[in-house]
């Protein structure tokens, strides 16, 4: 785990009651820690400091799995994350695609802390209020707020949501404008639309880099240094051509 927060946070702590584990996460410092478990299953997290009017609304989970099961999801949120858009299906928020996404339980998730339920804004400093038009720093437009969903704000606490897939990134953007209030909606050129599919390439399957499994990377790397453990890898066909990120004609 790797535990930070921004400078200007308050003191959160994160606990792992199943694990007897509690660690603080302090603004302005990184804490890492690592947990070794061989019980698989389902582990309530919950912040153990209180942290102001939403502490009781940071918990989280821990779920344990197998190996294979973890290549076995990690190997379908790549296939989602990377899946291309169809722009005139992504663009109408009326669309089977777009209502499959659930925006509702994506904005919960990520947006209603700061924004809102109601989307007003102003449950943190700074935070937007999406019913008027007034001083969005990219926009309302589509293309707008995908940017902003994409590369955040800098200088600002609204963080980048790059980790979400190209269409739940899609929904989160119906999902805001759809509490405009007012006949001002900024409605996008085919011309935004075009270089914002090229910008961010959004039709485009998104080449994914084949990675080795953390173990055979230490292997691969020990046998580099010259450490122990060369004999084993060597039987297994050598490290030569081996990649960490393992491009085509390199080991997976």
């Amino acid at each position: 785990f790797n535990l930070s927060s921004k400078i200007d946070d308050v003191t959160h702590s994160f606990y792992l009651p199943d694990y007897r584990v509690k660690e603080d996460c302090v603004p302005g410092r990184d804490t890492h820690m690592w947990i070794h478990t061989q019980t698989l299953g389902t582990f309530n997290i919950f912040c153990a400091e209180f942290c102001g009017k939403d502490h009781a609304l940071m918990v989280s989970s821990l779920e344990v799995v197998t190996p294979e099961d973890y290549e076995l999801w990690k190997e379908r949120m790549i296939a989602e994350q990377n899946k291309p858009l169809d722009m005139t299906t992504a663009i109408d928020p009326e669309s089977e695609a777009i209502l499959a996404r659930d925006a509702d339980q994506l904005y919960g998730t990520y947006c209603a802390t700061c924004h809102g339920d109601n989307g007003m804004g102003g449950l943190v400093e700074g935070a937007r209020n999406f019913t008027n038009s007034d001083d969005w720093t990219n926009g309302n437009s589509i293309s707008g707020i995908y940017q902003t969903l994409t590369e955040g704000i800098p200088g600002g606490q609204m963080r980048s949501f790059s980790q979400l897939s190209k269409w739940d990134r899609m929904a989160l953007v119906h999902k805001v404008r759809s509490y405009h209030r007012g006949d001002d909606l900024v409605v996008d050129t085919p011309e935004a639309l075009a270089e914002l599919d090229e910008r961010y390439e959004l039709t485009k399957q998104t080449p994914v880099k084949r990675r080795l499994p953390i173990e055979r990377a230490m292997q691969i790397l020990t046998v580099e240094q010259g450490g122990e453990g060369g004999a084993e890898v060597g039987a297994e066909g050598g490290t030569e051509g081996a990649r960490l990120e393992g491009e085509e004609g390199g080991e997976e």
